[in-house]
């Protein structure tokens, strides 16, 4: 049986880099922090942010930096995602997920799985190179586990998938996506304050994998160290729901065993 054309796994490819970036929204790009960073001391002396505080932030941009630099600092999380609508090619309409990251200088490392048509899919990714196991067949990645997939590669399928891999990796591009956007508060929990964004002139990659025209709205909550307790984008297309945790703990990423890995061969 032929291998599936190299455009279906380009699509379920993008589907993927919404879990990782979700959980760290261009984090990926940004420097400081170590893979055994300690989080920040949290208690008493970690006052909610103040009124005045909060008010002042009026655009997207703005609040997104924040969050931008309290991951960094955070240095290293976990993620849960669900993903609702965002892929026809899923049969079930949904698709649930959890990942670790780090921040490795001036990049973010991740190791992710998730529940894909069914299949239980792997992801990992250093220094911008994707590595990802379960979802295609064996004969397609040389009789190897995991596929590499590099925005540097010379392989047909890597310069296909370089383009997504690299605006993803763009942290600049990624805030810059709130821009203009309008910041409301909800309200304030227990130092936890609720933003809702609207006015979004494009729909973050971190939310679809590429850029969306279509306007959306994105609810996300942030702790009184700027970090993530949960996101929610909406877009026409769907949902993806985020719940972060476990901010410092030390969490090492490794790439698969080279003996291990293929790329994928382009079907002729």
């Amino acid at each position: 049986m032929s291998s599936p054309p190299p455009r279906e796994y380009a699509v379920k490819l993008t589907s993927f880099s919404p879990l990782a970036l979700a959980a760290v929204l261009a984090l990926a790009g940004c420097g400081g922090g170590s893979g055994t960073a300690t989080a920040p001391a949290t208690g008493a002396s970690a006052a909610a942010p103040t009124t005045a505080a909060v008010i002042a932030i009026t655009d997207g941009k703005v609040l997104a930096q924040r969050l931008n630099d309290g991951l960094t600092k955070a240095g290293s999380g976990k993620a849960v995602m669900t993903m609702s609508g965002m892929s026809s090619a899923a049969a079930s309409g949904a698709m649930e997920g959890s990942t670790e990251f780090v921040v490795k200088g001036d990049h973010m490392d991740t190791k992710a799985t998730m529940t894909v048509m069914g299949k239980s899919v792997e992801v990992r990714s250093i220094g911008g190179i994707m590595y990802m196991k379960g979802l295609l067949p064996a004969a397609a990645i040389g009789g190897k586990t995991w596929v590499k997939i590099d925005p540097n590669g010379t392989d047909a399928f890597s310069k296909q998938m370089a383009p997504t891999l690299k605006q993803s990796g763009d942290v600049r591009a990624q805030i810059d996506m709130y821009a203009g956007a309008k910041v409301a508060v909800v309200d304030t929990t227990n130092g936890v304050t609720h933003y809702k964004l609207t006015g979004l002139t494009a729909a973050p990659a971190a939310s679809t994998g590429t850029a969306s025209a279509a306007p959306q709205s994105v609810d996300i909550w942030m702790d009184a160290q700027d970090r993530p307790t949960k996101m929610s984008v909406t877009t026409p297309e769907g949902n993806v729901q985020v719940t972060y945790s476990d901010f410092g703990a030390p969490i090492t990423v490794e790439a698969p065993p080279a003996a291990e890995v293929g790329t994928f061969s382009m079907p002729s």
